[in-house]
């Protein structure tokens, strides 16, 4: 079993410190996909946030290993694959979630986003409210992500899922009346697998 396989169940499996040895390992091999480099990206991301940390039991050490380590798979996954914008809308993501900085430029990178086909429903993990025309695209992206449960994945369905409940909190309370008609209630049920 590659490295790379042997991390990805281990992130399945919730063994975290494990996980990211392996994808420390497989990352050293050339030509390994970027997803390796983004899965224990997040990983170390994750891994600052105490309540991951705590549910995850992780040691002392790996904490503060991760929280310098984080950065610097991203700046080497970008010497690999420069102008990936999958990366750079995590990077963005990341620095947004930690530091507040500004989450979008002034439509280019979604346009780009768009383009070149990365799943433009990424950015509704941002605290956007997603709008009707791009549910069927984010209940793909939920089922995508829960096909292969990592770390990335376990927390890209848990945001867009509340994003989700929230678009159908806001159809709901501009419902014309408190049960609201078949339609805006069909248009608004969450079925996570479509």
């Amino acid at each position: 079993m590659s490295a790379r396989a042997k991390a990805i169940e281990l992130d399945v499996a919730g063994r975290i410190e494990d996980a990211a040895e392996q994808y420390e390992r497989a990352i050293a091999e050339r030509g390994v996909p970027i997803e390796a480099f983004l899965n224990l990206a997040f990983i170390y991301w994750q891994a600052t946030d105490y309540g991951f940390l705590t549910t995850h039991g992780l040691t002392p050490a790996f904490v503060e290993r991760a929280d310098t380590r984080c950065s610097e798979i991203l700046e080497e996954a970008q010497d690999r694959y420069p102008d990936h914008l999958e990366l750079v809308f995590w990077s963005r993501y990341f620095d947004y979630m930690t530091l507040g900085e500004p989450p979008l430029d002034d439509g280019r990178f979604l346009e780009a986003m768009k383009r070149d086909r990365v799943e433009a429903s990424l950015v509704y993990l941002f605290p956007l409210r997603p709008t009707p025309e791009c549910l069927p695209a984010v209940r793909r992206m939920i089922a995508d992500a829960e096909r292969e449960p990592t770390t990335k994945n376990r927390y890209i369905v848990a945001v867009l899922r509340g994003a989700l409940n929230r678009f159908a909190d806001d159809c709901r309370s501009d419902a014309p009346s408190p049960a609201g008609d078949a339609e805006t209630r069909a248009s608004t049920e969450i079925h996570p697998t479509e």
